[in-house]
């Protein structure tokens, strides 16, 4: 409890993960989250939030059928001695699915169409795409 009385009087955060991390970094042997969270209701300094839901009871949207919408995503990777490329990938919304990729030097509106053109020749035309639109300059 000196643990979470410190980080409070600090302003800082002072949940059971917060105490939990504060007292592994001062070598200190810590109960787990689960344990410091029952002791601090316990003891009335922490409230529990009924009105939280499990992760467990949100469900994943998913599109209806494949081909309703595919996703454009584009990663970086860095290359032996320090070349970098991007790696375009098109995904189908209903069933994760990859429906293309291509490697591109940079994200450009060219390495766009190429991956997107190799999945239209592979599964047809999708009702929809979403792409995050990279505001600096990319896709």
């Amino acid at each position: 409890m000196d643990v979470r009385a410190t980080l409070e009087a600090s302003g800082l955060d002072h949940g059971p993960i917060s105490v939990f991390e504060r007292m592994r970094s001062m070598g200190l042997e810590a109960p787990s989250v689960a344990s410091l969270a029952r002791v601090f209701r316990r003891r009335g300094v922490a409230r529990s939030e009924p009105k939280k839901r499990p992760r467990s009871s949100y469900r994943r949207f998913v599109y209806p059928a494949p081909n309703c919408c595919w996703q454009l995503d584009a990663t970086e990777y860095v290359l032996i001695a320090g070349r970098k490329c991007v790696i375009l990938q098109l995904e189908d919304d209903h069933s994760r699915a990859a429906v293309a990729s291509h490697v591109a030097d940079a994200e450009t509106s060219e390495g766009a169409l190429a991956v997107f053109d190799k999945g239209v020749a592979a599964r047809g035309v999708p009702q929809r795409l979403l792409t995050d639109n990279g505001g600096d300059g990319g896709i």
